[in-house]
């Protein structure tokens, strides 16, 4: 009988501490990989910008031979601008943030 109480208290421990520790792992784990996490940001951001300025030569061309350029196309290449602005917002919040005192929890809120 002992000897099922304490497997049945050692599964839920196993299984509580899985919950609260993943958390926890994760947010210590943004401010430990932030530079990183920020290069991949860069990275990703300028595929993104070439994509989207090599598909924008490409509806030019199209505009000026007097096509129709699909609405989708063109919520694309909004979509695509608003995702670096956005960049472009973070990478300026990010430097106000890194003159503060501080400088973890800008980075903490900064994250999301």
């Amino acid at each position: 009988m002992v000897e099922i109480c304490i497997s049945v208290v050692g599964e839920v421990a196993a299984k509580v501490t899985g919950c609260l520790l993943d958390p926890i792992t994760r947010q210590f784990g943004y401010l430990f990989n932030y530079r990183r996490n920020i290069t991949d940001l860069n990275q990703q951001i300028q595929i993104l910008h070439l994509e989207k300025e090599r598909l924008q030569i490409d509806v030019d061309g199209a505009n000026r031979q007097g096509d129709v350029i699909y609405p989708d196309v063109q919520a694309w290449l909004a979509y695509a601008e608003g995702i670096i602005q956005n960049r472009d917002d973070f990478i300026e919040d990010e430097k106000k943030a890194s003159k503060s005192c501080f400088y973890f929890k800008s980075r903490y809120r900064l994250r999301k």
